[in-house]
């Protein structure tokens, strides 16, 4: 679920920068939402099994610490970004986070991956 979502961000993304005018705009904004649906909730359901029941409470409530941090300074973030730079770069900065995001979740599947070989 998690990768399905970052292919449906990687591919929303895309539809914005496409020179198609202002017709992708909306499915492409509407495409990044739907991806970004199913990444949080299956992080936390996967808790317990990454991280062990005895720790899960623990790795949880840091999980949703995160999320709401993130969802509390990341829009005026790219405020200040895009009024100094412009609004342009809103792909970018999407496809920035992705990449972020691949590399710290495939970054930890690889060293749960490890610990349980």
């Amino acid at each position: 679920m998690i990768r399905i979502g970052q292919c449906f961000i990687f591919l929303g993304t895309i539809a914005l920068v496409l020179p198609l005018g202002s017709i992708l705009l909306l499915p492409g904004l509407f495409m990044i939402g739907l991806g970004c649906a199913p990444i949080f909730p299956s992080l936390l359901h996967e808790t317990p099994k990454n991280f062990g029941k005895e720790n899960s409470q623990a790795i949880m409530g840091i999980q949703m610490a995160s999320a709401y941090i993130g969802t509390t300074l990341m829009p005026p973030l790219f405020g200040q970004i895009g009024s100094h730079i412009g609004f342009t770069v809103f792909p970018l900065f999407i496809i920035t986070v992705l990449v972020l995001q691949i590399i710290v979740i495939e970054t930890m599947n690889r060293k749960i991956d490890k610990t349980k070989d």
